[in-house]
């Protein structure tokens, strides 16, 4: 993080240039990367009081799930490329695949007997 904080001022001297340079993708990745720190460590937080409260199991569930959430979200982050519009279907594409699926509303009582 400290190496990428480093870098921005040469990123930003891709904003003189009128199409931008590097500067929107090495924002848009040192963003991720915060974000993705934030959440790590507040996992992390949250396991060692886990810990210090007695339940064991649970503190190391959540510290596993802290060392694997890079791998986790890298999963959901997409980096969207073009348009407004294929930044919105990228999105609505990654919501339906978190979504549980339904089999129809036949299972509901509206259907044919």
């Amino acid at each position: 993080m400290l190496i990428m904080r480093l870098g921005i001022p040469f990123a930003s001297i891709g904003l003189l240039n009128s199409d931008e340079g590097v500067f929107p993708e090495y924002i848009r990745n040192f963003l991720m990367t915060a974000f993705t720190l934030v959440v790590q460590l507040t996992l992390l937080n949250l396991s060692i009081l886990t810990l210090i409260n007695g339940h064991l199991v649970y503190g190391i569930a959540i510290a596993i799930v802290s060392v694997n959430t890079p791998m986790i979200l890298a999963r959901y982050m997409i980096k969207p490329h073009g348009s407004i519009i294929n930044s919105a279907g990228n999105t609505a594409r990654s919501i339906r695949a978190l979504t549980p699926k339904f089999s129809g509303f036949r299972s509901l009582g509206g259907g044919k007997k």
